[in-house]
């Protein structure tokens, strides 16, 4: 996530979706693992006299992440957004895995948003890969909800493909992932499955009395 991308329609889309989600299946708590890439220039601004740096207290007034809290408040839902610079990844979701237990005690949707998706054959700082996806998976208890943003690639059936990476990534059959899109961001998908108890085979299969006992 780019600072200079805050708020636009895209935002939208992942709000809309995340708040629509959390309210339908009553999850208290969004954790936005935002992979965080800060932006160190800001264009500036021209004039008849020179150029203009945007005064900082307007780039945070617009740009601020942290601002969600107020949509927060507004909704009823607590969200928590994990923020620390996105460089070392390791260490970077090794932190991430951890703040994620810190909420286990909630019911939980944990969005991964990185600047362009789940990674294909090559990986950069604006995706996250199958593994990175499947170790905050893994954590999550039944119930609860992983949902990751995907942004347009150079193919014709681009949603259809990272569709079936998410699956594949997790594990879940195709009909357990709802894809979440809008006429607002053509550009743009939302991924999401819930967490299903895990299946336990039981020794008695027909309910019928076991012999000798």
């Amino acid at each position: 996530m780019r600072d200079q991308w805050y708020g636009d329609d895209r935002d939208l889309l992942k709000w809309g979706t995340l708040i629509h989600i959390a309210q339908r299946d009553r999850i208290s708590t969004i954790l936005q693992v935002a992979l965080y890439r800060p932006s160190d220039e800001w264009p500036t601004l021209a004039s008849s006299r020179g150029r203009i740096a945007v005064p900082v207290e307007v780039i945070h007034h617009f740009r601020n992440l942290d601002h969600i809290h107020r949509l927060a408040a507004a909704a009823g839902i607590q969200i928590a957004v994990y923020k620390a610079p996105f460089k070392d990844r390791a260490a970077y979701f090794e932190k991430a895995r951890k703040r994620i237990k810190s909420l286990s005690g909630d019911s939980l949707l944990v969005f991964l948003d990185p600047d362009t998706g789940l990674a294909g054959q090559v990986s950069g700082p604006e995706h996250v890969t199958a593994d990175e996806l499947r170790s905050v998976f893994d954590l999550l208890k039944p119930g609860d909800t992983v949902a990751c943003y995907q942004h347009a690639r150079r193919q014709k059936d681009w949603r259809g493909d990272r569709r079936r990476a998410f699956t594949r990534a997790l594990d879940v059959p195709s009909q357990d992932v709802e894809v979440f899109d809008s006429e607002l961001a053509k550009d743009v998908v939302l991924f999401s499955t819930t967490k299903k108890p895990e299946k336990t085979e039981n020794a008695q299969v027909d309910g019928s009395p076991q012999q000798g006992s």
